[in-house]
């Protein structure tokens, strides 16, 4: 896919249905409320129905796996600053993201361990059949998110 394409792909609203911290698992209710939505170049974070945080992002499909980058321009302090780099895979309505903390190296896959700082994010387009599945996960499904 080209660039254009795959930043067209990208829009709207997608909700986070899976995540890991340091290759830690939190609960579902702790990413169960986050949605990223994308607009143009523009994202936002809500979460619990309020936007948490703002900014830009930009694709590089050049690169194998496609690289994401975002710049935060609201948000908690820890996002302010510097770019925040990860890989990223589109298949279908999901959207994988793996993310180091801002101002560190992008993360080469889709893997956390322990003290790598990274998020991996599994992301499920709002409104698809599937997603709808996996958001009616139960309360005791743990998972992670770190937004």
């Amino acid at each position: 896919m080209t660039t254009d394409s795959l930043m067209e792909a990208l829009q709207g609203r997608w909700r986070v249905v899976y995540s890991e911290f340091d290759g830690e698992m939190t609960p579902v209710a702790d990413f169960s409320t986050i949605v990223i939505e994308n607009n143009g170049s523009q994202f936002s974070v809500e979460k619990n129905g309020s936007i948490v945080h703002e900014g830009k992002f930009s694709i590089n499909v050049s690169v194998t796996p496609h690289e994401i980058v975002y710049i935060y321009t609201r948000g908690s302090e820890v996002f302010l600053g510097g770019p925040r780099v990860g890989v990223f895979q589109l298949v279908g309505d999901t959207f994988k993201t793996n993310l180091a903390a801002v101002g560190h190296r992008s993360p080469q896959d889709f893997n956390t361990f322990p003290d790598s700082g990274t998020v991996l994010s599994i992301h499920q387009k709002v409104g698809s059949e599937s997603g709808r599945e996996i958001a009616a996960l139960s309360s005791t499904t743990r998972a992670v998110s770190q937004w």
